[in-house]
C-alpha cells in the first residue's frame, strides 16, 4: 500500500495533467475550428474575438480583411509552432511532472494568439477607417444585430 502523501501528490499530478491536456484539447479544437471558419468560411483564420466584427463587415470588406490577416499571417512560424506543440506535449507526459515547463509553453502559444490578435485587429481598424460614416453606421447596427440576437 501507498503512503498518503504519495499517492495525493500522484493524484496532485494527475490532476494537472488533466487540466493541461484539457486545455491543449480545447486550444487544438478552437484552433481548428478558427482555421475552417464557422459560419460558411467567412472568417476562417480570424482569430476568435474578432470574428463577429468580422462576420458582420459587408462581403467585400470581410473577404479583403481576412484576406489581408491570410497575407500578413503567411506560412511562416509553422514549423516553430509544431515543435512548441511537440515541446508541450513531451512536458505534459514528463515525469516528474513540471508545471514550470508546462506553463512556459502555454506562455508561448498565448503570445502567439495574442500577437495573432493585435495584427487583426489592426487590419480590422484600417477597413474600417476606409468606410464612409453612412457605411460605418450600416455596419454598427448590422454588429449590433449579430450581438443580440446571439
Amino acid at each position: 500500500m501507498t503512503a498518503p502523501g504519495t499517492r495525493r501528490r500522484l493524484w496532485r499530478a494527475v490532476l494537472w495533467l488533466s487540466l493541461a491536456g484539457n486545455l491543449l484539447v480545447a486550444g487544438l479544437v478552437a484552433g481548428a475550428a478558427f482555421q475552417r471558419g464557422g459560419e460558411s468560411g467567412a472568417h476562417r483564420g480570424t482569430p476568435g474575438p474578432l470574428a463577429p466584427l468580422v462576420m458582420a463587415l459587408p462581403d467585400r470588406d470581410r473577404r479583403a480583411v481576412v484576406e489581408a490577416f491570410r497575407q500578413a499571417r503567411g506560412g511562416g512560424g509553422r514549423d516553430e509552432r509544431r515543435q512548441r506543440v511537440a515541446a508541450l506535449l513531451d512536458a505534459l507526459a514528463a515525469e516528474p511532472f513540471d508545471p514550470q515547463a508546462v506553463r512556459a509553453e502555454l506562455a508561448w502559444q498565448r503570445r502567439g494568439t495574442e500577437d495573432r490578435l493585435r495584427r487583426a485587429e489592426a487590419l480590422l481598424v484600417q477597413r474600417l477607417s476606409r468606410m464612409t460614416p453612412e457605411e460605418r453606421r450600416a455596419y454598427a447596427d448590422a454588429l449590433g444585430g449579430r450581438i443580440r440576437g446571439r
